[in-house]
C-alpha cells in the first residue's frame, strides 16, 4: 500500500496531477520518458527541490503540457487538443515498444539473442527511436550482428 502524497509546493502538486492525468500512476515509466531519474521526479513532485525551466519544457516537448499552467495553475493543462494526445500511458508505451521490437526483429534478421539480451537491445532501440535518430539504430543493430558473429 502506498503512502499518502504530501506536497510542499503547489508546483509539485501540479506536476504530480499532470502525470496522473496521463494515466501514469507510478513515477518510473514517466521519469524514463522525461529522461530523468525517479528520485529527481519524486523530489520535484514532493517539492523537495524546485525544477528549472528546462525540466518543465520536457513536459511540453513530450506531452504538449502548457508550461504556464504547470508554473502558475492558470490556463489549460495541455496546449494541444485532447484528441491529439495519447489515450493513455499504456497505449503510448505499447506503440513505442512495438516500434522498437519491429526494428530490432527486422534488423537482426532472425539472429538468435538470449531473451535478456534481446530485451536490453529492444530498450536501447526504444531510446534511440525516441530521439528520432534511425541511423543510430541501424548502427546499433549492425554492431550487434557483428559482435554476435564473432562469438
Amino acid at each position: 500500500m502506498s503512502r499518502p502524497e504530501k506536497f510542499k509546493t503547489i508546483l509539485g502538486q501540479r506536476l504530480s496531477k499532470f502525470r496522473k492525468q496521463l494515466g501514469y500512476k507510478q513515477r518510473p515509466d514517466f521519469s524514463k520518458i522525461l529522461g530523468v531519474s525517479v528520485v529527481t521526479l519524486g523530489n520535484y513532485e514532493r517539492g523537495d527541490r524546485e525544477p528549472d525551466l528546462q525540466f518543465l519544457l520536457l513536459y511540453a516537448k513530450n506531452f504538449n503540457a502548457n508550461v504556464h499552467w504547470l508554473a502558475t495553475g492558470e490556463g489549460d493543462m495541455f496546449l494541444a487538443a485532447a484528441s491529439s494526445l495519447p489515450l493513455n500511458a499504456d497505449e503510448a508505451g505499447k506503440a513505442a515498444l512495438q516500434k522498437a521490437v519491429t526494428a530490432v526483429e527486422t534488423g537482426l534478421c532472425g539472429l538468435y539473442l538470449p531473451p535478456d539480451k534481446k530485451a536490453e537491445v529492444i530498450e536501447l532501440a526504444r531510446s534511440v527511436l525516441k530521439t528520432g535518430k534511425t541511423e543510430s539504430l541501424r548502427r546499433l543493430i549492425h554492431l550487434l550482428i557483428t559482435l554476435s558473429s564473432t562469438k
